[in-house]
C-alpha cells in the first residue's frame, strides 16, 4: 500500500500484522509484526518451509503518528486480555505511541466488543510455533 497522507506527497507509514494457522479451520494467532510486504512474504516462506499445512496471511495497517522502532496495535480479540494469547485477532489500528492506542481502546469500549493493545518492536516474531525451530 502506497497511500499518501493528506495528498502532501509523503507516504503514510504502514505495518503488517502477520497471522498463521497451523491446521485447516484452526485458530489464527498473531505470529509477526513487520514493516513491509516483502518481510511478510519472507515470514510466510519461512513458516511454509517448515510447516507445509500452515496458512499465513497479513493485514496492512496504516500507522497513526511517526513510526519508530516499535508499533502499538489495537486488536479486536475474543475476550483475551494478553495480546499474544489472542487466538483470532483482527487488526483495528496501529499507532506510533502507546497513548494513542490506549485512547482509541477507550473510545471503542462502548461498542461492547473486546479489544486489546499490544506493543511490538518492528520485526517481532512469536515465540514457539511457528518459529520453534529458529530458537
Amino acid at each position: 500500500m502506497n497511500a499518501l497522507a493528506s495528498g502532501d506527497g509523503v507516504a503514510e507509514p504502514t505495518v503488517r500484522a502477520v497471522y498463521g494457522r497451523s491446521v485447516p479451520d484452526g485458530d489464527e494467532p498473531l505470529i509477526a509484526v513487520v514493516r513491509t510486504e516483502e518481510e511478510a512474504r519472507a515470514v510466510e516462506a519461512r513458516v511454509l518451509g517448515r510447516h507445509e499445512q500452515a496458512r499465513v496471511m497479513w493485514e496492512t495497517l496504516p500507522v497513526v503518528g511517526r513510526l519508530g522502532d516499535s508499533v502499538h496495535l489495537l486488536l479486536q480479540s475474543s475476550g483475551e486480555s494478553d495480546v499474544v494469547e489472542v487466538t483470532n485477532p483482527v487488526g483495528i489500528a496501529a499507532f506510533a505511541d502507546r497513548e494513542g492506542a490506549e485512547r482509541e481502546l477507550r473510545a471503542r469500549a462502548a461498542d461492547g466488543r473486546p479489544y486489546v493493545v499490544g506493543s511490538f518492536p518492528l520485526g517481532w516474531r512469536r515465540a514457539g510455533w511457528p518459529f520453534d525451530a529458529d530458537r
